[in-house]
């Protein structure tokens, strides 16, 4: 029985309560409003990752449409992964000539 004991593991406290019993909360403004700020971040963020992937879909399929798996004119870099229904896009930055000088 000895060892039984010791193998257990201690138990871990229990979370302290926020309030008492038969007594109303403390309220933390600063707190909810923050909270309440980054809620909306949050819902703004998947709205335009919804309208995101949305365009991804499109581009990836307007390349298979069109046969390509590269399309590389001026500003714009697209690479669409072999296997995958990804695509890579870069549009703008640096002349591509001096970036692989570079390196």
């Amino acid at each position: 029985m000895a060892k039984d004991k010791e193998a257990q593991k201690p138990k871990e406290p229990k979370a302290k309560q926020l309030h008492m019993e038969g007594m109303a909360p403390v309220v933390n403004q600063a707190i909810e409003k923050l909270a309440d700020e980054y809620d909306e971040a949050k819902k703004e963020r998947m709205a335009i990752l919804k309208v995101e992937v949305e365009l991804k879909g499109k581009l990836i399929k307007a390349m298979k449409a069109e046969r390509l798996t590269a399309y590389d004119l001026g500003e714009y870099d697209i690479e669409l992964e072999p296997g995958e229904d990804n695509v890579k896009v870069r549009i703008g930055g640096k002349d591509k000539k001096t970036k692989k000088a570079k390196e």
